[in-house]
C-alpha cells in the first residue's frame, strides 16, 4: 500500500489531463526526429510525467530496433531488464537494448490482455517504452490506454468508498526472488 490512509474519496478533483499526449512529427518544423527529440528531452519527460504518456506518432526512426535505441537514447533513457525475463513470458529481441516481444505465445493466444495499471513509478522501472516493428498478421494487436485515474475518478462515489473501506488494494508488480538479489543492496 503506497499513501492509502486516510484518502477523502469524495474531494478527489478533476483532472483535465488528456492521456495520452499526442505529438505528431513534422519534419518542415521540427527537423531531424533524433536532434528534435534530444532538444526537447526535459519537456518531454516533463510532459511525460505529468501526462502518464506520450504517443509518437509518424516518427521514422522508432520503426526499427536501430532507430527505437537512438530514441530513447535520445531521452536519456536506459535500457533495464523486463521484471517478467525470468520467467519466460516474452521473447527478447534484443538483449542488449533490453527489448523484449509482447506476450505472444500460442497459449496465450485466447487470453485477452485488458487495461492494468503498470505503476512503473512506484516499484520498479519509472518508465517504459512501447513500439511496434510489425503489424499483427491476422487480427488484434491494439495496444489500448486509459487513464486509470480518470477512470477512480468516475467510479460511483458509494461505490469506490466501498472498495477503498474494504481494503481492496491491487499490487501489479510481483517481482521475483531473482530479481531483487540482483539488484544488490538497497
Amino acid at each position: 500500500k503506497w499513501d492509502a490512509d486516510g484518502i477523502d474519496l469524495s474531494k478527489l478533483s478533476q483532472s483535465t489531463r488528456t492521456l495520452p499526449i499526442e505529438l505528431k512529427y513534422d519534419a518542415a518544423t521540427m527537423g531531424s526526429e533524433e536532434a528534435y527529440i534530444a532538444s526537447r528531452r526535459d519537456e518531454l519527460l516533463e510532459q511525460l510525467t505529468a501526462g502518464g504518456a506520450i504517443w509518437f506518432r509518424g516518427f521514422e526512426m522508432m520503426k526499427e530496433k536501430e532507430g527505437f535505441v537512438r530514441f530513447y537514447e535520445a531521452l536519456g533513457l536506459n535500457p533495464c531488464q523486463d521484471p517478467l525475463a525470468s520467467v519466460g513470458a516474452r521473447a527478447v529481441v534484443d538483449k542488449k537494448g533490453a527489448m523484449y516481444e509482447a506476450v505472444n505465445k500460442p497459449s496465450r493466444s485466447k487470453f485477452f490482455i485488458g487495461m492494468h495499471n503498470e505503476s512503473t513509478f512506484k516499484r520498479t522501472n519509472r518508465l517504459g517504452a512501447f513500439v511496434c516493428f510489425k503489424k499483427a498478421t491476422i487480427s488484434g494487436g491494439e495496444f489500448f490506454i486509459a487513464d486509470a485515474a480518470k477512470i477512480a475518478r468516475d467510479l460511483d462515489v458509494d461505490v469506490a468508498q466501498r472498495i477503498y473501506d474494504r481494503k481492496i488494494r491491487i499490487s501489479v508488480s510481483n517481482l521475483d526472488l531473482d530479481f531483487l538479489e540482483a539488484t544488490g543492496p538497497l
